[in-house]
């Protein structure tokens, strides 16, 4: 017959263990299970506090300096807008109209800017061959139009101005990614 454990002696064994483990933490010893999750909890304290420093403090960063250039070019385009509406052909109208037109574009408004810069060649023209040719260039570009965007790169580069020969490498490359494909 199997010895059956008697009240008493459950007692003394529970009391035991319990004496032994009210006395290790009184001794202040830490296992190794312990100082496992301490150190992991410090770990993930620390990754979370770089992720916060490295994501979101740049990025609000960015999205302030997104903020303010948006501003800055909304208020471009309402001007640019009244120019249009009042139909000014001065040369500061000429350049207000394609920057209109180009900010229709990084706008992602493509026909819209194709319309402006038609507007900026029927007007500004005969006085400004190469600002509307260039307009044109951009829109038709944008359109996917590449015959078209290549003749009129080709016509604005015939009629550079003098302020703008410094930039001929910039509008002969644009000229040849279109015959070229890329």
């Amino acid at each position: 017959m199997s010895e059956q454990p008697t009240p008493n002696r459950v007692n003394r064994d529970l009391t035991a263990r319990l004496n032994r483990f009210t006395l290790t933490r009184r001794q202040g010893i830490v296992g190794l299970a312990e100082l496992i999750g301490l150190a992991g909890g410090i770990f993930m304290l620390v990754l979370v506090i770089v992720s916060y420093l490295y994501f979101l403090l740049p990025a609000r960063s960015r999205l302030y300096n997104l903020q303010s250039e948006s501003s800055l070019l909304q208020s471009r385009l309402r001007n640019s807008e009244e120019v249009v509406r009042r139909g000014e052909s001065t040369d500061a109208t000429v350049q207000n109209i394609h920057q209109y037109g180009r900010g229709l574009l990084a706008a992602g408004q493509k026909e819209k800017a194709l319309e402006v810069f038609k507007y900026n060649a029927q007007k500004n023209l005969a006085t400004d061959p190469f600002t509307p040719n260039v307009g044109l260039a951009r829109g038709y570009t944008a359109m996917g139009d590449k015959k078209k965007a290549i003749t009129y790169w080709e016509e604005a580069i015939k009629n550079i101005p003098e302020g703008q020969k410094a930039n001929i490498k910039f509008y002969q490359g644009e000229l040849d990614k279109l015959k070229t494909g890329k």
